[in-house]
């Protein structure tokens, strides 16, 4: 189901003229002495202009009749109100209503406004894609000289086509009106024959999960706090995510997560399903891992399928187990049909290897998330506000980080590899000290090398005497 655009109530409109009246979605009755091909005058001011779009909006006749243009028409039309909703990062009343208007008007006719299309001649890309998605597939391409994600829609079918159209041209328009650091931007979309296709910046450092597992010791917490502030943005603008997990959440060139691929769940699955367990798309089975049990089983739950803020909050929960493991969730379960009944009787996954005490505090917030209750679930300003509290305290150290590396050892003899077992500090200088088993003088010790995380042992050994029975204790 398309994400709803919540939109202010408009006040009452004082103009009255000799022009006859419309009545509003609200049963107020309005006078308007415009015509929706006032839009098209390019000799408007900018506030003629507003009160003309003001005067159409709300005129249900005008709007009716707009539906029911010829194609020219039409699109000159879209054109206008596309150009004019995208103009200012932060939109007043009119923008908010010419925006939800736009949206219903493009999802009727499934058409986009042209600036927000790109010609398809003007793409170039791999030929084989990078990734393979529930949803669809992303190839590396270029578009005038920027290298850009070129994604195109999974499980689009002749016979589904038109439907599919309508709320892929409803999910751009949002995509496109949408402004914020912890978002996407959308460059354009493009429908060519079947290919329903949406172009975004390419980002080099991959996803959230690629991207901790190259650089174990980032701030984790910073992460999945951009994570959370992108959905508190989504959600005030009433979209639900509807599709968050680790491979849609990337990582942009100053470090920063931002989220991707939202609303594309509602393109894909079909607007009146009921059940999704019995759905025959099977794209949409590629992420049960990370969906709620009322989407599962929504009767249960005393509800119908819809995917809600709080389904968004079970997904983030599977994305910090994703980036703490650097697994996928569940993934002892092999079968995809077999998940949805195994989280609905209370499956989660396991705590992680190597989990340290700061870490845990991950823990616990992904355990809230995941609760079977969708009433039971934090609300993500409160989960924001837990993650940015220990993103500034966080204190990590490479023993709890970073994978164990080989231990190389320059010099002889071999017995200084009972050294490993004893030293635990990160940099140790001993001199002239005698170690259980073996004695001699050792002018330098253990350290740590920060840029390769090896452990070396560099010493010059001048005398090692042969091992003790009774090692004892060290000996300055």
């Amino acid at each position: 189901m398309p994400p709803r655009i919540v939109q202010e109530r408009p006040k009452p409109h004082a103009r009255s003229t000799s022009k006859g009246y419309d009545s509003d979605s609200s049963g107020s009755t309005l006078s308007t002495p415009y015509q929706w091909s006032d839009l098209l005058n390019p000799d408007l001011s900018p506030m003629d202009f507003d009160a003309v779009l003001m005067g159409v909006l709300r005129s249900t006749t005008e709007m009716e009749r707009i539906q029911g243009l010829d194609e020219p028409e039409f699109q000159s039309v879209i054109d206008v109100l596309g150009e004019y909703v995208r103009t200012e990062d932060v939109m007043n009343g009119l923008q908010k209503r010419c925006f939800k208007s736009l949206c219903r008007l493009c999802a009727t006719r499934g058409v986009l406004p042209r600036p927000y299309t790109l010609n398809y001649g003007d793409l170039q890309r791999s030929e084989v894609p990078d990734y393979s998605g529930a949803f669809g597939e992303v190839w590396r391409g270029s578009y005038n000289g920027t290298t850009v994600a070129i994604k195109k829609l999974r499980g689009v079918t002749a016979l589904q086509l038109e439907k599919k159209k309508e709320r892929f041209c409803h999910e751009v328009v949002i995509w496109k009106r949408l402004s914020n650091l912890n978002t996407l931007p959308l460059i354009g979309a493009y429908m060519h024959g079947p290919e329903l296709v949406m172009v975004s910046e390419w980002m080099s450092n991959g996803d959230v999960k690629q991207y901790v597992q190259r650089n174990p010791r980032v701030n984790k917490f910073s992460l999945l706090a951009d994570v959370a502030r992108g959905t508190i943005y989504l959600h005030s603008m009433n979209i639900v995510h509807g599709d968050l997990k680790g491979v849609n959440i990337l990582v942009k060139d100053d470090g920063k997560a931002c989220l991707a691929d939202f609303g594309l769940m509602s393109i894909v699955l079909d607007p009146e399903i009921t059940d999704i367990t019995t759905s025959t798309s099977e794209v949409a089975k590629g992420t049960f891992r990370w969906m709620s049990p009322e989407l599962f089983y929504p009767a249960e739950f005393g509800l119908k399928f819809q995917l809600t803020k709080k389904s968004d909050c079970y997904a983030f929960g599977m994305v910090i187990y994703e980036v703490l493991s650097g697994k996928i969730p569940l993934e002892e379960i092999k079968q995809q049909w077999q998940v949805p009944l195994a989280v609905f009787r209370g499956k989660r996954p396991g705590i992680p290897d190597r989990v340290t005490p700061r870490m845990m505090e991950l823990w616990k917030i992904a355990q809230e998330c995941w609760s079977p209750s969708p009433r039971d679930r934090p609300s993500f300003p409160s989960i924001l506000d837990k993650l940015s509290t220990f993103a500034s305290l966080e204190d990590v150290t490479p023993f709890e980080l970073r994978e164990p590396k080989p231990l190389r050892v320059i010099g002889e003899p071999p017995h200084l590899l009972l050294l490993i077992v004893i030293l635990k500090s990160a940099f140790i200088r001993t001199k002239n000290r005698n170690y259980g088993g073996m004695a001699g003088t050792v002018n330098r010790g253990l350290f740590l090398d920060n840029a390769t995380g090896y452990h070396y042992i560099i010493p010059i050994v001048q005398h090692v005497h042969p091992p003790f029975t009774n090692p004892g204790n060290c000996q300055s």
